[in-house]
């Protein structure tokens, strides 16, 4: 039985898979590239037709504007302070939970990771509406408690799956 060659050269990297890699890279990318380049582009060249490439005077005035939007800073704040809230509980709880699944003896292990794995593909959206007049009830709604308990809820039953199996 003949084993095949080793390929060598530019034949060693071009096959099947790595086009296929480099095609979707650019079918995902090239719209995001554009998406930037276009942003430091003036609201008369975004016009123009056929569009440049590159911004012929390229400006910062669309970050401007977007930046000296009303509020945009407490968004942003109010974006930063739920999100670290949310992966630092998420960490927290789930690291200690990974690790008592990982590593103590127990029985019902099994049952308990399939639930966390049922748990973490569950769709989000099908709690919209009761996750909704729970928080109207307990006065949650427009506080960082109302999105940061949510989150939590809803991404820690897939860290301790990740962080379970990465402490065996």
């Amino acid at each position: 039985m003949r084993r095949g060659r080793r390929r060598t050269g530019v034949r060693r990297y071009v096959n099947v898979v790595n086009l296929g890699a480099l095609v979707l890279v650019a079918v995902t990318a090239l719209p995001l590239l554009w998406m930037a380049v276009t942003s430091f582009k003036t609201a008369r060249e975004n016009g123009t037709l056929p569009p440049t490439p590159v911004p012929l005077h390229p400006t910062l005035a669309n970050y401007r504007q977007a930046l000296g939007f009303a509020g945009f800073d407490r968004y942003l704040l109010n974006s930063a302070v739920v999100a670290v809230s949310a992966t630092a509980i998420v960490l927290g709880l789930g690291l200690f939970a990974g690790y008592a699944l990982a590593r103590t003896p127990m029985r019902g292990r099994g049952p308990v990771m399939t639930g966390l794995l049922m748990i973490s593909v569950f769709p989000t959206i099908a709690v919209v509406t009761p996750l909704y007049l729970v928080e109207r009830e307990l006065g949650l709604l427009n506080s960082y408690w109302g999105l940061i308990i949510p989150y939590t809820a809803f991404h820690l039953p897939f860290a301790i799956w990740i962080l379970r199996n990465s402490l065996l």
